[in-house]
């Protein structure tokens, strides 16, 4: 590498180019070639849900390595670019967080929601399918489909919500489609210490040209990250906006019945500064018996207003959004083949950073050792974890568990890469002097993961001795881990039945 001639070349293992097939190498990892077929999407490797309103809904967790969102089998989730959170989330299913798209019948006076919440509008039909790429949501209301397809493109951070509806009976339907979502522009913890402090520096910009809005935060000295939402489909006048969330959803008001939406009124069409700021984005169309209207929506967080305002006119060409839809999910199925990843082990994946997220008793520590702990986060600073990230709880108890490792480290491995970030503590159970061959084990294996080929960050396990723990230790542990990990477990947990 020090000949002139191989310098001269370098640079080319830096172009990029735009093709149907996306290379995951520019994420950090290494590719190996091999003459193999690669798996063709099939049931195998979704999930359905055929349900709403359940105790703990099932998630679908997609990332390209540098934007990542999370989407709720009711339709709740966040979005956020690395740490920065683009809109308001809480890790509470009643509380209405995340990016939301209200559908309006202006003749029958009626209305709800692309997916289950915020509304709560019981469905004559409703079917959830995850995938690796992408959420689909399928409902139908008094005659009307609507289809909402969530996914990622893979080159921007940029979020695709394809809405599409059709109209089943036989007559002419208007209807207003609303998209929303709550601004957040910051990490969760800083937004969640002080939401009402966080909200008074945002600020908020409508582009008429492109049909979007952008909210960016103001600081001293320099560009802030900048929140875009787009808006493109339907035919009928032009974009309305709103920006604060007390004209949206009125006096006393929730999420679940807006008064802009209940009552049909118009949004203000306003960006000037409020306490309170929201994006909202609404157009009306018209179907005729049997038609058919695509709607599209695209969020997403950039360095500068440059860069949004850059996006915003990329994504207005024909066939932009179509053509980054199926990028990504060639992307998703090379890099689940690299991984060697089946659908089976996917679901279980999926399942365990749903709990990281939203934390139910049944996958946590026993009760006893919960009801018995007095100790808080900083009883963790001493084995060298800070607690601030979810954290994975694995109980070894010898080298027979290797599978075990294997299956809980490639979880890992997987949210890793995709920046689904957690910490991982390993215990390893046995009496002392006794442990040296599995801790060797422990070290080798995880000394070998892809995620250490990325110089970025520290890998987060941390390997613990069972010997080396006092009691009030071990109900520390078992009461910040969000997820437990035995042998009985795995990582399939089929010992019990999964909730949701």
């Amino acid at each position: 590498h020090r000949l002139p001639m191989v310098r001269a070349a370098a640079s080319l293992l830096e172009e990029t180019h735009l093709s149907l097939f996306a290379t995951p190498s520019r994420r950090g990892y290494t590719i190996q070639f091999k003459n193999r077929d690669l798996p063709q999407d099939g049931g195998d490797a979704g999930r359905q849900v055929r349900t709403y309103g359940l105790p703990v809904p099932m998630s679908n967790y997609l990332s390209n390595g540098g934007y990542s969102l999370l989407v709720t089998s009711d339709g709740d989730g966040f979005s956020r670019r690395r740490e920065v959170m683009l809109n308001r989330w809480r890790a509470d299913t009643g509380a209405d967080t995340g990016f939301y798209v209200y559908i309006r019948d202006i003749g029958l006076d009626t209305f709800w929601s692309a997916a289950y919440h915020p509304t709560r509008v019981k469905p004559d039909r409703y079917q959830v399918n995850f995938s690796a790429h992408q959420a689909r949501f399928l409902r139908q209301d008094k005659g009307i489909v609507t289809q909402m397809e969530v996914s990622l493109t893979p080159d921007d951070s940029l979020e695709l919500r394809r809405v599409t509806l059709k109209n089943l009976s036989g007559r002419e339907r208007r209807l207003e489609v609303t998209g929303f979502l709550e601004v957040a522009l910051d990490t969760q913890a800083a937004e969640s210490s002080h939401p009402a402090f966080n909200k008074l520096f945002l600020q908020s910009e409508f582009l008429a040209e492109h049909g979007a809005l952008l909210a960016s935060r103001r600081v001293p000295g320099g560009d802030s990250p900048t929140a875009m939402m787009m808006l493109r489909g339907g035919a009928d006048g032009k974009v309305e906006y709103e920006t604060g969330r007390m004209n949206f959803i009125g006096r006393n008001g929730s999420l679940q019945s807006p008064r802009v939406i209940r009552e049909g009124l118009p949004l203000s069409n306003s960006a000037a500064f409020t306490g309170d700021p929201i994006m909202s984005l609404r157009r009306q169309v018209t179907l005729p018996p049997g038609g058919e209207m695509v709607m599209l929506f695209a969020a997403g967080l950039f360095d500068s207003r440059e860069d949004a305002i850059s996006a915003c006119g990329a994504y207005q060409a024909a066939g932009r959004a179509e053509d980054a839809l199926e990028r990504f999910r060639q992307q998703s199925r090379i890099e689940l083949a690299y991984l060697g990843i089946s659908g089976g082990q996917l679901r279980a994946i999926q399942n365990i950073i749903r709990q990281l997220y939203y934390p139910y008793r049944y996958f946590r520590g026993p009760a006893e050792n919960i009801r018995r702990n007095w100790d808080g986060q900083s009883g963790l600073w001493k084995f060298g974890i800070s607690g601030d990230l979810p954290i994975l709880l694995l109980l070894v108890k010898s080298e027979d568990d290797a599978r075990l490792v294997r299956d809980v480290l490639k979880v890992y491995e997987y949210m890793g890469i995709n920046q689904a970030r957690a910490d991982l503590v390993i215990i390893a159970e046995g009496n002392y002097g006794y442990t040296s061959e599995l801790t060797n084990m422990l070290t080798g294996m995880t000394s070998s993961l892809k995620i250490y080929d990325s110089a970025r960050e520290q890998s987060g396990i941390y390997v613990l001795h069972s010997y080396e723990l006092a009691p009030s230790d071990m109900d520390l542990l078992y009461t910040v881990a969000r997820l437990v990990v035995t042998g009985d477990s795995g990582i399939y947990f089929r010992r019990g039945a999964l909730p949701g």
